[in-house]
């Protein structure tokens, strides 16, 4: 499985930065297939000015195999670790996710509003995640103070998070 890193590095620096119109950068991603887990080291996503969007230190996700045979995304453990997300509002009043959320938001076709055909919504259990160093950096520029703050580090684990199909409607999260 040597050349499933190479894959990952590949695919998110190609056809993700491709799918997001941004540049998207990895330092370093490794899977072990015993484990199914794969760790991301170094990813940088970039805003439409070229500064920082998202930078994360390092991901670890610990992938369960025998619900993907099911048609579930289970995950036993989900880690990340030294990551800021920059979120800035210039003075037009304009973000640096605004055009990200315009592209996110169109299916395949370019029209807006991607139509769901699933009949049962998605499922997925994560057994744990664990989420250390995490900020967000904000910047207003459009206020008439600019506004600067950083909300982090922020820290926590949380045990058994799951959707609960039909309790409260399509889903429904519990964690622990």
């Amino acid at each position: 499985f040597i050349g499933v890193p190479r894959i990952i590095k590949a695919t998110l620096e190609g056809s993700v930065a491709e799918t997001l119109d941004r540049s998207v950068t990895l330092e370093r991603a490794t899977f072990n297939p015993f484990l199914l887990a794969t760790t991301l080291e170094g990813l940088r996503v970039e805003d439409d000015h070229g500064d920082a969007l998202l930078e994360m230190g390092r991901m670890r996700s610990n992938n369960q195999f025998f619900p993907i045979i099911l048609g579930r995304i289970s995950v036993a453990r989900f880690e990340l670790s030294d990551t800021t997300v920059y979120l800035k509002r210039d003075e037009s009043g304009t973000t640096n996710v605004d055009r990200l959320l315009e592209v996110l938001g169109k299916n395949p076709e370019g029209e807006a509003g991607a139509e769901d055909t699933t009949d049962q919504p998605f499922a997925f259990y994560v057994g744990e995640v664990d989420v250390s160093n995490v900020a967000v950096e904000i910047a207003d520029e459009g206020r008439s103070y600019p506004l600067r703050e950083i909300m982090g580090p922020i820290s926590f684990v949380a045990t058994d998070i799951h959707t609960d199909h039909g309790r409260e409607g399509d889903y429904s999260f519990d964690a622990h």
